[in-house]
């Protein structure tokens, strides 16, 4: 008897819990969501070792105590190569004043590659750091510029001397937050 009085108070009190820590989980509504749209130009992006460009679209908002996680697609094609890739990824801002803010950047994801000249086609783990400055234009619309270094575990970009497993990126880029 003992036995199941015990089993059944420690039912009760984690099935307590569990309904409490879930009800605080959905009151909590996203704070600080925004869209995200850039372009990508990436340093040294096929064969010839000339600049690629491509795109980055995404989705953030707020997690305490971090002030952004995104997710994001990104996709940068050149006459020799064809790549994709999903990120998630964490932004810290510094504010400077309410116009103006830095951030710091890091994310891991996955890439895959479509060489068109050999047959090189890849795929990896990847991850990103970087910094980049965040401009308010109006209420709701920002602009973006972020330089970020990229480590894979395979070699997954191209220049003219074959592939590597590092990469700079550059983004311009669009935000609406909501």
């Amino acid at each position: 008897m003992k036995k199941t009085s015990r089993l059944f108070c420690t039912v009760l009190f984690a099935a307590t819990f569990a309904r409490v820590s879930a009800q605080a989980i959905v009151d909590q509504t996203p704070l600080n969501q925004n869209v995200r749209l850039g372009a990508i130009l990436e340093w040294e992006g096929d064969a010839s070792g000339d600049e690629v460009w491509g795109f980055e679209v995404g989705y953030a908002q707020r997690i305490y105590p971090i002030d952004q996680m995104f997710f994001s697609f990104g996709h940068v094609a050149s006459s020799d190569l064809e790549q994709n890739y999903f990120l998630l990824g964490f932004e810290q801002q510094f504010a400077i004043n309410s116009r103006i803010a830095p951030y710091g950047t890091s994310g891991v994801g996955y890439i895959w590659n479509d060489d068109k000249i050999g047959d090189a086609n890849n795929e990896s783990l990847f991850g990103k750091v970087g910094a980049g400055v965040i401009v308010v234009v109006c209420p709701g619309w920002s602009v973006i510029a972020e330089v970020n270094y990229q480590i894979a575990r395979d070699s997954m970009w191209l220049d003219e001397d074959g592939f590597h497993n590092t990469n700079w990126q550059t983004i311009f880029g669009l935000r609406y937050s909501f």
